[in-house]
């Protein structure tokens, strides 16, 4: 009985239809977004928002990149929290004063 052919087997077929226009998609997504996040930590040392075109990359990451979304997770986060922080809102519950 004749095996089914492998993707691997046959790159053409395995790029046919739909499968091509999203591997563009992802090679386009990654090279602008790692240029941007690139970009944004050549700022941290250089004049220019550093931070917020880190985040920007992070952002486009995201649009097709688990790792990016999880990271980008992680900045909002901290993000939050530094500006609770700056605002003067604890995230801990109040202690009672020492007696």
């Amino acid at each position: 009985m004749p095996q089914p052919p492998s993707e691997a087997a046959e790159p053409a077929r395995a790029l046919s239809g739909g499968n091509a226009s999203r591997l563009a998609r992802r090679i386009a997504v990654a090279i602008m977004g790692g240029t941007v996040l690139l970009l944004g930590v050549v700022m941290l040392v250089t004049p220019g928002p550093g931070l917020a075109v880190i985040i920007g990359g992070l952002a486009i990451l995201a649009a097709e990149f688990a790792f990016a979304r999880r990271w980008l997770a992680q900045v909002k986060e901290t993000g939050k929290l530094f500006v609770r922080r700056i605002r003067g809102q604890r995230d801990d519950p109040p202690r009672p004063p020492p007696q």
